[in-house]
């Protein structure tokens, strides 16, 4: 029923569009619907993209503000589209993550209603579109009274440079984050008597060792250092100094090196004498899962990582 009133509202304002007087404001009039078939739509935008050029508010009149919906706001940005093969892609930015992302999927177009659909759902309502511009309305948000809010978007096509620059920028696929960037486990509260009684007196290993992704997210790749890239230690606890087992880089012997450790239960990380950090996110009898820099003293960037260490 929720769709189907969004489907209502939606319509009602199509209509005003139409009906609109030649006496309003040509510069707030949305222009009206060109109805048009499925084959027109994806000869005018398959293969493309679409960069965005302007975006206005629809009021309850069927009239448009004449300043840009985007113009100034903060956290916020207007999304790119390209369609290829009968499948649609959507650029985005998320404020809440932050990233530059994109999502893909099959869409389908009513030729009735000029509404374009993908995964059940509408996208947008195009009003027309031909080789250089698409211009289309959709459902933007919610106001906090719980109304719709309507934009007015025109989109040019881009050029074959553009589109490859836009796919640069936006890398990561929504539709498996997910699985190609897992988030991390909770952080469990660990005492300092949990430390003594399941950290010290150990030896651990590093089993699983990935590059973090964000604040609380990391590559399910493992992270494999290169040349100029710092190596993952293993590690082993007594009662008042921590020993790091470091691999040889050309796999030679490996270096073991001790150093004064002090377990900040109030944070729940290992904070040793030369001021590195180990975060512990989990540690039972068996497993420890920790993030941690690893410094590059060869002068290259340091890596933060997420590991999982084992007796």
């Amino acid at each position: 029923m929720k769709h189907l009133n969004s489907i209502t509202s939606l319509f009602f304002l199509l209509a005003l569009f139409f009906l609109t007087s030649c006496d309003d404001d040509e510069d707030t009039r949305v222009p009206s619907i060109r109805l048009m078939t499925a084959q027109e739509f994806t000869r005018c935008v398959d293969g493309k993209g679409w960069r965005h050029v302007e975006s206005h508010e629809i009021k309850s009149n069927g009239n448009m503000d004449k300043a840009d919906w985007w113009s100034g706001m903060i956290g916020a940005a207007p999304v790119q589209y390209s369609f290829g093969g009968g499948e649609m892609s959507t650029y985005m930015y998320i404020d809440s993550y932050p990233i530059n992302g994109y999502v893909s999927g099959k869409y389908t177009f009513d030729e009735g209603t000029n509404r374009l659909m993908s995964d059940g759902k509408e996208v947008f309502t195009v009003v027309s579109a031909d080789d250089n511009f698409l211009r289309l309305i959709k459902q933007q948000g919610t106001t906090g009274d719980g109304e719709r809010i309507y934009l007015y978007s025109v989109y040019c096509a881009m050029t074959a440079d553009e589109l490859s620059s836009t796919m640069k920028n936006y890398p990561y696929n929504l539709n498996t984050l997910d699985q190609d960037y897992p988030v991390m486990p909770e952080q469990e509260r660990i005492t300092a008597a949990d430390f003594a009684g399941h950290a010290v007196g150990q030896a651990w290993h590093c089993a699983e060792v990935h590059e973090t992704f964000l604040a609380y997210r990391y590559n399910s790749a493992p992270y494999t250092p290169g040349k100029s890239q710092p190596a993952v230690p293993d590690y082993e606890f007594t009662a008042d100094s921590l020993y790091a087992i470091t691999p040889s880089a050309d796999g030679g012997e490996a270096t073991r090196r001790a150093t004064a450790y002090t377990y900040r239960a109030n944070g729940f990380y290992v904070e040793t004498a030369s001021g590195d950090i180990i975060k512990i996110v989990r540690l039972t009898a068996d497993e420890m899962v920790a993030v941690q820099p690893l410094r590059n003293t060869a002068g290259g960037d340091d890596v933060t990582v997420y590991c999982v260490y084992r007796r």
